[in-house]
């Protein structure tokens, strides 16, 4: 499974990309009322037993109740191997705040090098790692709460089979590290290696394959009813409203797709060698055909990703973490007089 902002790969952002002092700050996705409550809303679910598991939990005996946090330790150590950085460097779980980052700006004219952002990545990464660690009976509580301030401030997020998702719907590359079948996934990423470099030909060629891969069935003789079902399914997700118009979206995706089956047959070295085919002068052909094909994948993914994507059970996911990173789920990091660590035994219930 992978966290949002590795989901995201767009946030990498680097030094080349800031010339000015004033600059667009790309990872801020919240407005501020729905960052402050959304931090607020973390800060409340981790300062209790009653929501998220008891070890991923640090509890304060200093003072009477005990404050209860997040484990900065175990919390670093899993962002750290997961995410590659420290979940530290960006909130203070003591009173579980949220520190601004800071990025050098090049060629920078005044007293000020650094831009200061709130790198919401990161928050959305923290706020999946709570869904991730609640307690199996409170999980569904967890997501509507965190779900619901991202509903009522009117952010371009909600929440989809647990992970936090743009409302138009995320992009191929988003939900690439996600993907079912790692066939799939290789040849997606090939085809963006190719396009990325320009090389239209290879790109066509792999997106050709692509879209067969996906409207397509085991059973040769049952191909032409599977792509049915998909166009129909497609069709449910993508327009409101009476079947009759839900059928004529189902007609127009069977055109464009009969389109990219026409193109990719007929023209040279995507599919077929022969004489007949159809060889361009240039890359532009290749070039169309290849963001035709892309354009198709990408709808059919996106919009079924029951069909596409993991969908896991969160406590199987849990439980993997939880024995590939050796977490004792039955010790408690404690601070009292002096600082010890809580056996199960020592709890009177």
């Amino acid at each position: 499974m992978k966290l949002f902002s590795k989901r995201h790969v767009e946030r990498r952002i680097g030094a080349d990309s800031l010339n000015y002092r004033r600059i667009p700050r790309t990872n801020e996705l919240l407005s501020t009322e729905a960052r402050n409550r959304l931090i607020a809303q973390l800060r409340f679910l981790s300062s209790k037993d009653d929501y998220l598991e008891w070890h991923i939990l640090f509890a304060d005996e200093r003072n009477q109740p005990a404050a209860i946090t997040f484990d900065e330790f175990k919390i670093d150590d899993f962002s750290q191997i997961e995410l590659g950085y420290r979940l530290t460097d960006n909130f203070d779980f003591h009173d579980f705040t949220m520190r601004k980052t800071k990025q050098a700006i090049k060629y920078a004219v005044d007293d000020s090098p650094f831009e200061e952002y709130y790198d919401d990545y990161r928050l959305f990464d923290m706020a999946e790692i709570t869904i991730l660690f609640a307690k199996k009976e409170k999980r569904i509580e967890v997501i509507e709460r965190i779900g619901s301030i991202l509903k009522e401030e009117n952010t371009d997020y909600e929440i989809v089979e647990h992970l936090i998702t743009r409302k138009r719907g995320d992009d191929l590359k988003a939900i690439l590290g996600i993907l079912k079948d790692e066939d799939l996934k290789k040849k997606i990423e090939r085809f963006f290696d190719y396009y990325s470099k320009q090389d239209y030909l290879n790109a066509s060629k792999i997106s050709a394959d692509i879209v067969n891969i996906i409207f397509s069935d085991n059973d040769e003789t049952a191909k032409k009813i599977a792509i049915q079902d998909i166009e129909q399914k497609l069709s449910k997700h993508l327009i409101e409203g009476e079947k009759a118009k839900q059928n004529k979206i189902a007609k127009h995706i069977d055109d464009a797709l009969m389109l990219a089956r026409n193109l990719n047959n007929d023209i040279y070295d995507i599919r077929h060698t022969e004489k007949s085919t159809l060889k361009p002068k240039g890359d532009n052909l290749y070039k169309l055909v290849a963001r035709n094909n892309l354009s198709i994948i990408e709808l059919a993914i996106t919009a079924l990703k029951d069909d596409f994507v993991l969908s896991d059970d969160w406590e199987n996911i849990k439980s993997e973490y939880i024995e590939k990173y050796k977490i004792d789920t039955n010790v408690r990091r404690v601070k009292r007089l002096k600082e010890q660590p809580l056996d199960l035994e020592d709890i009177p219930f």
